[in-house]
């Protein structure tokens, strides 16, 4: 769960769907509820909160931005229908978004966008990182949250080299702590 602004932000699944809840941190009284899925199955997100934007992904993989004060949908992604076929994890897609300045970066693992940034407002797509992951690497796609070191690290070198240079070599696959590749680039 988030807390901010006197609200309690929180997911969970009800009769009909997926949602992101919103509650009075002082009554606990539901202020809205948003569908972000029509899918059932319990979400596994920490719902990410920027100002008047909460962000939310459900565990199919639905990418959804509501308004914090009433939980009016401003737009939705789909990372199966908008990140190039991206396959649901064993663990069903469970990150949490990142926000950073204007962009929002997800983890969507498909081999066109292994990780994306979307403008956060509009979620026009800015950039996306393609790559061919191998071995237990692709078990783990969309099971992790991106943290900031890592971004700003990622997004200095691919801006440089246009070419996905790190990811995590250990068997669990945190994508939290990337590795370079530099013998698979040849740089």
């Amino acid at each position: 769960m988030a807390i901010t602004g006197g609200k309690i932000f929180t997911m969970g699944a009800r009769k009909g769907g997926q949602f992101i809840l919103a509650l009075d941190v002082a009554t606990q009284k539901e202020l809205w509820a948003a569908k972000i899925s029509e899918k059932g199955g319990d979400p596994r997100c920490t719902p990410t909160i920027d100002g008047d934007l909460v962000f939310a992904v459900s565990s199919d993989g639905d990418l959804v931005c509501v308004g914090a004060s009433d939980g009016r949908e401003v737009w939705r992604k789909n990372f199966v229908a908008d990140f190039g076929d991206a396959k649901k994890p064993g663990w069903q897609f469970c990150e949490s978004p990142l926000v950073d300045g204007d962009k929002l970066v997800v983890v969507p693992g498909s081999h066109e966008a292994v990780v994306a940034a979307l403008n956060k407002k509009t979620g026009d797509i800015l950039w996306k990182t393609a790559a061919e992951l191998k071995g237990k690497l692709r078990q783990a796609r969309g099971e992790h949250s991106p943290s900031p070191e890592a971004l700003a690290v990622i997004e200095r070198l691919q801006a440089l080299h246009g070419a996905l240079m790190f990811y995590q070599s250990s068997g669990c696959c945190d994508g939290s702590s990337p590795m370079c590749l530099v013998e698979e680039i040849g740089r």
